[in-house]
């Protein structure tokens, strides 16, 4: 990678993440540090800048290809499927409809999933409506 160039090679990033993310959970190292490198997906090391257009875009289609063979109820696929829609729903990247599909899917899940929280729950919901509001349905967003 290149950040003064602007340059990302995102199967470094990829990979990077997919190794920090692997190794939270094997050495059971906490929700904190598990957090934390939930970022990577998303988020620069280096200058703690969040990725934006094609790079997040990439990033998230690498890592719901991660964790897409889990378990459906899985948090780390419902987390990637979370970091694709973030991905797709940029506004220069163009793909909010897309986004939608893949909130409205996260959405689902989590309502038949017992043990989620209002608060991802409601993280999701205003994803979708965020979203809605790019795609100029604004009534539905306010649903």
């Amino acid at each position: 990678t290149s950040p003064e160039l602007g340059v990302a090679h995102v199967s470094c990033l990829a990979d990077q993440a997919k190794l920090l993310v692997a190794e939270a959970l094997e050495d059971k190292l906490g929700l904190e540090a598990h957090h934390e490198r939930w970022k990577r997906w998303d988020t620069c090391d280096l200058c703690k800048q969040p990725y934006h257009g094609d790079v997040r875009c990439a990033l998230g289609w690498a890592c719901y290809r991660t964790y897409a063979g889990l378990p459906e109820m899985d948090m780390a696929r419902l987390n990637s499927l979370t970091v694709l829609g973030n991905g797709l729903s940029e506004r220069d990247v163009g793909r909010a409809e897309e986004a939608l599909c893949v909130y409205e899917a996260v959405l689902n899940s989590l309502r038949r999933d017992k043990t989620a929280t209002k608060h991802d729950l409601l993280t999701v919901q205003a994803n979708i409506a965020l979203c809605l509001n790019r795609l100029g349905r604004h009534d539905e967003a306010f649903a």
